[in-house]
Parts: structure tokens; C-alpha cells; sequence
């Protein structure tokens, strides 16, 4: 398995394993019915979590209103904030400086469900693929004022395909503190981020699998140094059908391969 750049590498036995506080739900419903079953199963959800949760509550006439393409996403997320975690915990709800998290999250929903989805389809990935109190860490700070940035959706979108990478390399659900969250989110702000080049981002899942393919030792990939530099997209993608070759080479003499170096040299 690669590794990706040390900044957002954690333990060479890190581990991505589903949360013992993850919840599925598995409905027997007609792929031609779901339009219209699964709103209103959403809707239900919604009025059963406002009788015991204040903030949804306050919020109830435009969560209804939200993007019905998004309703299953909404509960998943009030759910998510209310799921309690045995070892170590985020409140969500506490409102003892302000608003909650979770309110500041509900308020701002129905107008992002229409007019900033990328965000939502990302949150939906990351909510998927990371347990319980990582999803509460990422939406901890998707609430104060991300979710809501509208510059951001070129590089949500792209992004998208990597969670599952971001995830599995920097989490271990085991921890006792919040390291690992920690280095989640610095990878999510470093990919996440208006300087980021959308290409190079799109191209990351893309790169991961060469290297973890082609070689079996590791070999840095250092995706800052990826997605920020001024190289050709179009001579990268030349070279990435090198790339194997180079790690092959590598791997023969003993040695490692700085793979974005060699992807980024005399690519300007």
C-alpha cells in the first residue's frame, strides 16, 4: 500500500474498520417507488426526531422543504450527531456557548441542498466511509461556514472519489484521542481549498491505484505537492503511463520513488 504525504499519514498500521456505532438501513422497496417511498420515510424520521430534538424543532417547516434528493442524507446526519460514542465523544447538541453544531448545520441545509450539492454529495461520501465520531468531527467543522461556501463546489466534486483513500490511510478507530480526526480534516482542507488545482484533485484516485498496483513497497506521494504545482495536466498525464515502468525500476534497485517528482519534472 502507498503512502500518501506525511502530513496526512498517521501509523503505517492504520486500519479502516466501520464504527460499532454505524447504522444501516436495509428497506425492501421497488427501485421504481423509491421517489417517491423515500422521501416520505425521510419526512417521517424528521417529525419523530423534532419531538425529543429541539433543534430540529426549531428547524422543521424548511427541513420539509429541503431538496427531497437530499432528506435520506438529512437524517442520516441528525442521527449521526445524536449517536453517542463509548470512549470519547463530540457534543453536537450542546448549546451552552451558542448555538449547537447541530443547529448551526440544520439552518443552513435547505438552502445548501439547493444551491450547493457538491458539498452534500461529498458529506454523504465521507458520512459512508468514516465511523461515527469522525463523521461528527467533519461535520463539527462543515458547520462553521463551509458548508455554506459556495467557491468550494469544483473541488468537492472532485474530491469526492478519494474519501475512501483519505479515510482508510489516516484513521484507525481504535484511538483514544482525536489524532486521527485531526489529520482527516487537515487532509480534507489541504485537497479542499480554492488554490487546489480541480484536475489534479480528479486525478489522485487515478495515481493512488498505479503505485499501489504496480510496486509492492511504498513510495511517497505527496499530494500537496501534487495538486498545487504549476505542472502541465497534460504531460502528467503522459507520464503517469510511465509511471509504472519507473516504479518497477525503483522497486528492482532496492529504492523509492518520489512519485510526484517524477511526475511534475519538466512537466511545466
Amino acid at each position: 500500500m502507498a503512502s500518501l504525504d506525511n502530513k496526512l499519514k498517521t501509523s503505517k498500521d492504520s486500519k479502516f474498520r466501520s464504527s460499532k456505532n454505524m447504522t444501516k438501513d436495509f428497506r425492501h422497496v421497488s427501485p421504481a417507488f423509491e421517489p417517491e417511498v423515500n422521501p416520505s420515510l425521510s419526512r417521517g424520521e424528521l417529525l419523530r426526531f423534532a419531538v425529543v430534538i429541539p433543534e430540529v424543532q426549531e428547524c422543521l417547516k424548511d427541513l420539509k422543504a429541503s431538496n427531497p434528493m437530499y432528506l435520506d442524507l438529512l437524517v442520516q446526519v441528525i442521527r449521526t450527531s445524536i449517536t453517542p460514542n463509548q470512549n470519547i465523544d463530540i457534543n453536537m447538541c450542546d448549546s451552552s456557548r451558542g448555538e449547537s453544531v447541530l443547529a448551526l448545520l440544520l439552518k443552513q441545509f435547505n438552502d445548501v441542498s439547493y444551491n450547493n450539492t457538491e458539498v452534500l454529495d461529498f458529506t454523504q461520501e465521507v458520512l459512508n466511509c468514516s465511523d461515527n465520531l469522525t463523521s461528527k468531527y467533519y461535520l463539527a467543522h462543515l458547520a462553521a461556514g463551509t458548508m455554506s461556501n459556495q467557491n468550494l463546489k469544483a473541488q468537492f466534486k472532485a474530491a469526492i472519489p478519494f474519501v475512501k483513500s483519505l479515510v482508510s490511510a489516516t484513521l484507525y478507530s481504535d484511538s483514544d484521542d482525536l489524532t486521527s480526526q485531526k489529520n482527516f480534516m487537515m487532509g480534507i482542507k489541504l485537497i479542499i481549498n480554492e488554490k487546489a488545482d480541480v484536475n489534479k484533485i480528479a486525478l489522485l484516485p487515478k495515481l493512488k491505484q498505479i503505485v499501489d498496483t504496480s510496486s509492492k513497497k511504498e513510495h511517497n506521494i505527496d499530494i500537496v505537492k501534487f495538486i498545487y504545482s504549476k505542472a502541465s495536466l497534460a504531460r502528467i498525464n503522459l507520464k503517469l503511463t510511465t509511471l509504472p515502468n519507473a516504479l518497477y525500476t525503483a522497486e528492482r534497485n532496492n529504492k523509492s520513488l518520489d512519485c510526484v517528482g517524477y511526475l511534475i519534472q519538466n512537466s511545466l
